[in-house]
């Protein structure tokens, strides 16, 4: 499987990749929801952050405050787990599109529909032995 961020950094090459292998993959798609899944990970981590230096306040807040804080604080974790429900729906988008991409072909690999479109190289010093009979299978 190919490292999403080669996927990000190389689109247009790994979707040339695609048509050569005949593999119908939407690298733009995959592209643009890893822009978004990154985004909304650094939201969730901001939100958390915020959270976090939110918590010490109500400590050493007053009765009166106190009510307030906590319930900022509530909020603060709820924005965050949504954010996060929202980032682990587009990392499994991300992750279905990037099971569909094949591996990246070597340069030097003939294009074709199947290994009827391989040149043929070379062939080896001896030609295959011909029997006079029906051979049998190895196993």
């Amino acid at each position: 499987m190919l490292d999403r961020k080669y996927i990000v950094e190389n689109a247009a090459l790994v979707q040339q990749n695609c048509i050569n292998r005949g593999v119908d993959a939407d690298v733009d798609q995959l592209v643009q929801l890893e822009g978004q899944r990154r985004d909304m990970g650094h939201k969730v981590q901001e939100l958390n952050q915020e959270a976090n230096k939110h918590a010490p306040l109500i400590k050493g807040a007053t009765a009166e405050e106190r009510p307030a804080l906590i319930e900022k604080g509530r909020e603060l974790r709820a924005a965050k787990d949504a954010a996060q429900v929202e980032h682990d729906e587009l990392d499994k988008q991300v992750l279905e599109l990037q099971n569909v991409i094949p591996n990246m072909s070597h340069p030097a690999a003939p294009i074709g529909k199947d290994d009827k479109a391989n040149l043929e190289v070379a062939k080896g010093k001896t030609e295959p032995r011909k029997f006079d009979f029906k051979p049998k299978d190895h196993l």
